[in-house]
């Protein structure tokens, strides 16, 4: 309960000053029980029974309340600091839920007689009644016990009352500790333990799951558990709850302990969980944190979860399902140029082969020299793109380079008898490729050097990268022999198109190749590989002319060679001073789609890739004169580009940029859903409730709202307000759809620890889940 507690104020006017009998004392009690008892017996409760253990708890707080003249339930002792602390200082070991009101009355003149008695009593009744948190107390369902006592201060003249509530609990049976292990429940080390980490703690009881025997924690954010855990002695235990332990007919079956409530597993802790760590990302966790035993099996079973600091219980976290979703990208379609002066043609490359060349370091000649398929049309033209590595001498790698390139020739002109005029080559250092492969294993410091400085590097022993196999694929060479034909058939439109794109690309006609592109994508003709064959991705890379229709057939065919893709992307971006507005756009567009299917996947190489286009990358390209669905898109992409690498600056930047503009668009009850889902997709639960609480009120939620709001309100509550309409959507829920509620509750059963939802369910579902 929290402190912010209403005052009673009361003036009576006696002229005779006179201590407080006990016999006042014993019949402002029974007064006092009397109308709370009345209370719960219109509410259809159990009265509360007395208890002599709760009563001397309640004593002890009234007298410090006196002593100190301040209204409040804590106390400067530790053992006594809460009402669970002081039920237990008094030996109520057995009480498993322990609540507290107190409350002050006002300026009391003595003696007091029997009218006076009952005067104070019903005040201090209506005081409670009329405070949300005191009245949900003494209505409360579970509690089977309450006693109340109080303290005169004769200075101020008025008297401090304390009620304490208790529910017992039980032992339950094959424990594998009889010490909990040897966590302690004292609280001091947990005071603001986990201050600004609300809603990451609240999230850490949906990261367990059940494989097999194993129980195994995933968590999506290293450096936040290291924040969270940050002593060796903090760390996670499992508490088994079953699902027999909430049954029907019975009284709930949790256990009195102050640690846990089913059957405790040993705690693990921060070295164990870490050293255990199987997650292939550097950014996650996945590690096992339990091992169910045989005999608990066949057991229906929820793992609630023990959050440990310095060897002390901080946290109790009650696991629950809250639905969640992410915005998907908004349609958008790109700009593309249409050349309509250009007519096609029928005549050209009908046919290219890729031949593959591997050297070793300073060799000329290939490993092997690859076979070459019989084409039966004559040769048009054939290129060769020859590389040398970036290490050693530049000179030098220049003879490399070009040599290659004519072995290469030699090879061809010996096996399908290539003309000299009909070959073109291109040689070079690789360093577009070194740039590329540095990003990729996320070395930005290195890709940041001069030449010269990565040549040293390279010239060292550094052993920071596989510099082997990175250099052995920047020596990998490559010739196409392009085929020349006639198109006679001209219903094959397929084939047309991708002659037009070769052979304009091959006599660098730039127009026909945009025209080409057009009508590719107007016709939705996406060849599987056509943008990335050598010569035609090559010429993709280099020329600005076709970047624009180019980044528009990617942006349908990218997934076909993710890798050439985000390599096409990342050289634009180091030349986007000679591109066209629109083809910028295009390119966003396309990191947006590209960005959003490595993400689903985030394997080791998808991680690679998207870190040579981090959002970072692309932020040069955006500005306000870009459409709003484009800028909402982006946003999308780099929100959850920034939660896999737990940035959170930049997720809080895109996280209110799309709920403004989906606030903003809202027209309708599903878009206000969606805004809910995407609320509770990024732990926002607060605002989810606040959110759905103001349309409860209006009376505005249909019903998948309403089971939206239940579930995260039985999820998360930190609202005052939320606590006290808790019970009225529950009821909302259930009166529009009974079945959905009462497989929810069932399969949650862990909500049964709630008495009244007990009840209800208990009375209620019987014929739904049964059948």
């Amino acid at each position: 309960m929290k402190n912010n507690l209403p005052f009673l104020f009361l003036l009576f006017s006696f002229s005779l000053a006179a201590q407080v009998s006990e016999s006042d004392y014993l019949l402002l009690r029974e007064s006092l029980i009397q109308k709370i008892n009345q209370l719960r017996v219109l509410k259809e409760l159990p009265p509360l029974k007395s208890n002599l253990l709760l009563r001397k708890a309640a004593k002890n707080q009234s007298v410090y309340m006196a002593e100190n003249k301040k209204i409040g339930h804590g106390q400067s002792k530790n053992e006594l600091g809460t009402p669970y602390k002081r039920v237990r200082f008094f030996k109520g070991m057995e009480f498993e839920i322990v609540g507290e009101n107190v409350l002050h009355s006002g300026k009391t003149l003595l003696p007091l007689n029997n009218e006076n008695i009952e005067f104070i009593a019903k005040k201090m009744f209506e005081s409670w009644k009329n405070s949300p948190e005191h009245y949900a107390n003494m209505i409360k369902a579970e509690y089977e016990f309450g006693d109340i006592d109080f303290q005169f201060e004769p200075e101020e003249k008025i008297f401090y009352a304390t009620q304490v509530f208790g529910k017992k609990g039980v032992k339950i049976k094959g424990q594998l500790s009889n010490n909990a292990f040897g966590i302690s429940d004292e609280d001091e080390v947990c005071y603001n333990a986990y201050e600004n980490y609300e809603n990451l703690i609240a999230n850490m009881g949906n990261s367990i799951h059940i494989e097999g025997d194993k129980v195994m924690f995933y968590y999506h954010d290293i450096a936040y558990f290291n924040e969270i855990f940050s002593g060796n002695k903090d760390g996670i235990a499992i508490d088994l709850v079953f699902r027999d332990q909430v049954s029907c007919g019975t009284p709930n079956q949790i256990d009195y302990s102050p640690i846990y409530d089913g059957i405790l597993l040993k705690p693990v802790f921060k070295k164990e969980i870490l050293r255990n760590n199987t997650a292939n990302s550097s950014y996650r966790i996945i590690s096992q944190v339990g091992t169910i035993p045989d005999s608990l099996q066949s057991k229906t079973v929820s793992c609630s979860v023990v959050l440990i600091k310095d060897g002390s219980k901080c946290k109790y976290l009650i696991p629950g399902n809250v639905p969640s979703k992410r915005y998907e990208l908004r349609a958008i379609q790109p700009k593309l140029i249409n050349p309509s002066h250009v007519n096609l043609i029928k005549n050209g490359i009908i046919k290219s082969q890729e031949i593959n060349y591997n050297f070793k370091t300073n060799i000329t000649t290939p490993i092997e020299y690859p076979m070459i398929e019989k084409v039966d049309y004559p040769i048009h033209a054939v290129e060769i793109t020859s590389f040398s590595s970036v290490e050693g001498d530049q000179n030098k790698n220049s003879i490399l380079h070009e040599q290659r390139a004519q072995t290469i020739k030699k090879h061809l002109q010996s096996k399908v008898g290539v003309k000299h005029s009909e070959v073109t080559i291109a040689a070079r250092e690789n360093w577009d490729k070194m740039y590329f492969q540095l990003r990729y294993f996320f070395a930005d410091e290195l890709a940041d050097l001069t030449k010269d400085s990565l040549k040293n590097i390279l010239a060292s022993d550094d052993e920071s990268l596989p510099w082997d196999s990175l250099l052995f694929n920047q020596r990998k060479s490559i010739a196409t022999i392009h085929y020349k034909g006639i198109i006679s058939d001209t219903s094959d439109y397929e084939r047309i198109l991708e002659m037009n794109l070769k052979t304009a690309i091959s006599s660098k006609q730039f127009d026909l190749a945009n025209k080409a592109l057009f009508e590719m994508y107007k016709a939705n003709i996406f060849p599987s590989e056509l943008l990335f064959e050598e010569t035609i991705f090559k010429a993709i890379l280099q020329y600005p002319e076709i970047t624009q229709n180019s980044t528009a057939i990617l942006s349908k065919s990218y997934k076909k060679n993710l890798s050439r893709t985000v390599e096409f992307l990342f050289s634009w971006l180091k030349k986007k001073e000679s591109l066209s507005i629109a083809s910028k756009y295009n390119l966003l567009h396309l990191y947006t789609l590209m960005s959003t299917d490595l993400m689903n996947s985030w394997d080791l190489p998808a991680k690679r890739l998207s870190n040579v286009v981090h959002p970072n990358r692309i932020q040069s390209f955006v500005n306000e004169d870009l459409e709003s669905k484009l800028i909402l898109n982006l946003n999308l992409t780099f929100i959850r580009y920034f939660g896999q690498i737990n940035d959170g600056p930049n997720i809080t930047k895109s996280f209110n940029y799309i709920t403004e503009y989906f606030k903003s668009t809202s027209l309708n009850i599903k878009d206000e859903i969606d805004l809910a889902l995407f609320f509770n997709n990024w732990s926002r639960y607060d605002l989810t409730n606040n959110f759905l609480l103001s349309k409860f009120y209006k009376e505005k939620l249909n019903e998948d709202a309403v089971f939206i709001l239940l579930k995260t309100l039985n999820f998360y509550t930190t609202d005052d307000d939320e606590i006290y309409v808790y019970d009225e959507v529950y009821l909302k829920a259930l009166e529009l759809n009974k079945r959905r509620w009462c497989y929810w509750v069932n399969r949650e059963f862990q909500i049964l620890r709630n008495q009244g939802i007990k009840d209800l369910f208990c009375s209620r579902c019987g014929d739904v889940i049964n059948n």
